[in-house]
């Protein structure tokens, strides 16, 4: 790993560089912490040679509802309890761009049983694992 700073007009960042390989060194991985805050803004993922394989912004980091509504106001910015708002996905070589806006984070809800069933569709025969499938005589 190896750790350095980069400064923009927007912003100012550290950059840890995560390392592959053995006879020869690649860039797996460069992971951008915000130095005014250190939340993760960026996080670029490389495949052999160098190749850009994705690269994920994040921002609006706040902290989950359920935090919210127990304190009624907002947890400090370096809190563990706080999400991105907004994710970029790009994967340049795959031309696919992705945007995510965050409207709700919800944690350790219960969930009730009839929220993981799944009604079997018409026309299809169900199997259960485990079991061998009757054989239809023609």
């Amino acid at each position: 790993m190896t750790l350095r700073e980069f400064n923009d007009e927007n912003a100012r960042y550290y950059v840890l560089t995560v390392l592959r390989g053995g006879y020869q060194v690649e860039v797996l991985r460069e992971i951008w912490f915000d130095r005014s805050d250190l939340q993760v803004k960026r996080m670029q993922t490389f495949g052999p040679k160098g190749l850009l394989v994705s690269d994920v912004h994040l921002g609006a980091w706040q902290p989950s509802d359920v935090v919210l509504a127990q304190n009624g106001s907002a947890a400090s910015p370096s809190s563990v309890s706080s999400f991105p708002r907004t994710i970029r996905i790009e994967r340049p070589h795959d031309d696919y761009k992705l945007d995510l806006q965050v409207t709700k984070v919800t944690l350790n809800d219960a969930i009730p049983a009839e929220r993981f069933k799944l009604e079997q569709p018409a026309g299809s025969e169900l199997v259960p694992v485990g079991e061998s499938p009757e054989k239809k005589q023609p």
